[in-house]
């Protein structure tokens, strides 16, 4: 339940700071785009074989200069004794649009993967999205970005390094089903053989405004894991959606 709590309060709060700076500086084109937050099913095959809830929450907000969106999302497993969250993740990030075809954002994201063997992950980014095509129902757009990122593992040492990041994304929106696909790869540039390849596909089928379900596979693939981790983790989410708007 606090975990519930959090991620409303942490969706919350961006939505008020961007009313507050909206009407601090004189932003009249301050407007929410969508607020949504999901209770999900998560099955992993990979570092270990388990069945646990997967927590998160979101908001998109459009503001004079660029859009904002904020995400956050914790992964928690029971025992008999109690609650343990296994996963966090937290992300930011601002965009502006140059021309009809190129955006530029910057980000900022905390990750930390228990399973993994991964105790902190932080890592800022810059990068530019190239909208390759957009109609009613189709858009696909691709991610093209540098980053560094500071890693603290089990039983190894901190590392440092800078990484370049290109993804690849596909959206169809119809009346009540949306298929999202994404693939996206990170690699070292101080470490050829360091990279981390990632696949992220979802259909969701809306039952009405609020309320929809979504299933999501999810494949991690990294070349130099933490030592006695595995390469691959796969994952399966069974989720329940809620729009606020």
């Amino acid at each position: 339940m606090k975990l519930i709590n959090a991620c409303l309060v942490f969706s919350l709060f961006f939505l008020f700071y961007g009313c507050y700076s909206s009407r601090l500086y004189g932003l009249d084109e301050f407007r929410l785009e969508s607020a949504s937050s999901e209770i999900s099913l998560m099955t992993m095959r990979g570092n270990t074989n388990l069945t646990n809830f997967h927590l998160g929450s979101g908001v998109n907000m459009r503001l004079v200069y660029m859009d904002l969106d904020a995400n956050c999302s914790a992964d928690l497993s029971k025992t008999s004794e109690k609650i343990s969250v296994e996963k966090y993740n937290l992300n930011v990030q601002g965009s502006k649009k140059k021309l009809s075809w190129l955006s530029r954002y910057n980000s900022l994201d905390w990750f930390k993967d228990i399973i993994a063997g991964v105790e902190n992950r932080y890592m800022l980014e810059t990068g530019l999205i190239f909208h390759i095509y957009s109609s009613k129902q189709n858009t696909i757009w691709s991610n093209f970005g540098f980053s560094y990122s500071y890693e603290e593992r089990v039983s190894e040492d901190v590392k440092q390094s800078p990484n370049a990041k290109n993804s690849y994304s596909y959206a169809l929106k119809l009346d009540n089903i949306e298929f999202n696909q994404t693939v996206c790869g990170t690699f070292d540039l101080y470490d050829r053989k360091n990279f981390d390849i990632s696949s992220d596909s979802s259909v969701l089928f809306r039952i009405n405004k609020i309320l929809g379900i979504k299933n999501t596979y999810t494949m991690e693939y990294e070349n130099e894991p933490t030592r006695g981790y595995k390469n691959t983790n796969h994952k399966i989410f069974m989720s329940v959606i809620f729009d606020w708007r």
